[in-house]
């Protein structure tokens, strides 16, 4: 090895970068190179001389070839080693991976060991071509993630190349960033979403430069996929595609793309076991109110508003854990209609209260009315001012029907405890029902 610079690409890639051909690009169409040199760091120097990165290589190779037409032919994959940080209140997550890049350029091409040749093939990381020659010397379409919301472009300094005799070049791109992923909490916690990865080179137009999927073109380091105590993680997925940037209404520049994208679903458990359990648990907290006499007026009232209580502050906990969002959610839907059944057995203990307080008020007026109504008949028997006695009677009589219909209508409010708690029980099964077999999927 030469300085610590240069030096042979390891026995392991050897086999992979001696391809023949680019998958699902162009078959390298160099011609045979006579440049030789007995070690990496001369030979690289020698392919060096009337190189220019500026020009994408069917430019600069125009009166050889012919293809200045023609865009380059970039073959695309990308591997994924970690998925993490997955924050569902800033929708984005964390990532390292690395981009493989493969196109073909005539510039570099040299003798290769068949022919008699020195060096199998040049292996060159960024950091030695600022050290040996002051310049990033080799052209590059180096993609952006366009979907990132913070990507680490210092890791771009970790670029490895890889030269083949035949002018391919293969380059290793070392991903870290922070990608975006769009998601829709309405069917929290039962919710999944796809996230995505869009990279572009802004440098270079889809006539200019066309990116072309691999074999496996998007992909995990790890074989059985990536694992994650909050979210399942699917597979990797890419497609060709096309990004436009705005000039003016009607025009546009196009730019060839990638899209790799994968989809995440929520493990259910944690918000089952701190947001769905604890509100049937705070329920039954309250429906227990139903089965202390209503004469207690003091614990039945604290029982059933401790509860609403405990609910609220539980809603605004599980809602904190979220974004602000305007629009509703499964969790949000099923602790707020837990709420109002709460709500509901505090007003029901309230009617029921009130017509058992004032049913033993009447209950004592109906008394003093048949105690009138007595004394009435009385006089009207004794015939003492019987114009007066049959009046007073009347008026009796008209005061205690009045006294029984609302005794009537207060005895029938006291009976609505058991109605309640029955109706109560009956509400949540259905709701609970309903919320378990039509959650959003």
């Amino acid at each position: 090895m030469e300085g610590g610079m240069f030096g042979l690409v390891l026995l392991g890639l050897s086999s992979l970068l001696l391809s023949s051909q680019l998958v699902g690009g162009e078959t390298p169409y160099c011609e045979e190179s006579d440049v030789d040199a007995p070690n990496t760091k001369e030979l690289f120097s020698l392919l060096m001389v009337n190189y220019s990165n500026i020009c994408r290589p069917k430019m600069a190779t125009n009166d050889t070839y012919g293809l200045v037409d023609a865009p380059e032919y970039v073959e695309f994959e990308f591997l994924v080693s970690n998925l993490w940080s997955i924050k569902s209140i800033t929708t984005t997550f964390e990532y390292t991976g690395e981009l493989w890049l493969q196109w073909v350029d005539c510039r570099l091409a040299f003798k290769s060991p068949e022919r008699g040749g020195h060096v199998p093939v040049i292996s060159m990381s960024h950091e030695a071509l600022l050290m040996a020659f002051d310049n990033d010397l080799i052209w590059t379409p180096l993609p952006r993630n366009k979907n990132a919301a913070k990507e680490a472009l210092a890791l771009n300094n970790a670029i490895i190349w890889y030269i083949e005799p035949s002018g391919v070049v293969r380059a290793r791109v070392p991903q870290r960033g922070t990608g975006r992923c769009p998601m829709d909490f309405a069917g929290v916690p039962f919710d999944d979403h796809t996230c995505k990865f869009i990279y572009a080179s802004p440098e270079f137009l889809e006539t200019e430069v066309q990116y072309v999927l691999a074999t496996n073109p998007a992909h995990y380091v790890a074989t059985g996929g990536l694992k994650n105590a909050d979210w399942e993680i699917g597979p990797l997925e890419a497609v060709q595609t096309t990004t436009q940037t705005s000039l003016s209404d009607d025009e546009w520049l196009t730019y060839s793309a990638v899209e790799a994208s994968f989809r995440i679903e929520r493990n259910s458990y944690y918000y089952i076991a701190n947001a769905v359990l604890p509100t049937l648990l705070f329920y039954l907290l309250s429906y227990v109110g139903f089965y202390i006499s209503i004469t207690a007026a003091p614990s039945r009232s604290a029982i059933h508003m401790s509860s609403i209580l405990i609910l609220v502050n539980h809603l605004r906990n599980i809602t904190e854990t979220l974004p602000t969002v305007s629009y509703r959610t499964w969790l949000g839907d099923y602790i707020v209609a837990h709420l109002c059944i709460t709500v509901f057995h505090m007003v029901s203990f309230a009617i029921v209260f009130y017509c058992n307080d004032r049913l033993v008020y009447f209950t004592k007026r109906k008394e003093v009315q048949k105690l009138a109504l007595e004394q009435a008949l009385s006089a009207q028997a004794l015939e003492q001012s019987r114009k007066a006695a049959e009046d007073g009677v009347m008026k009796a009589r008209g005061a205690l029907r009045r006294l029984d219909a609302r005794i009537y209508m207060l005895k029938f409010g006291a009976s609505f405890d058991a109605i309640f708690r029955v109706a109560s029980v009956l509400l949540v099964i259905a709701l609970n029902i309903y919320f378990l077999g039509f959650r959003e999927d």
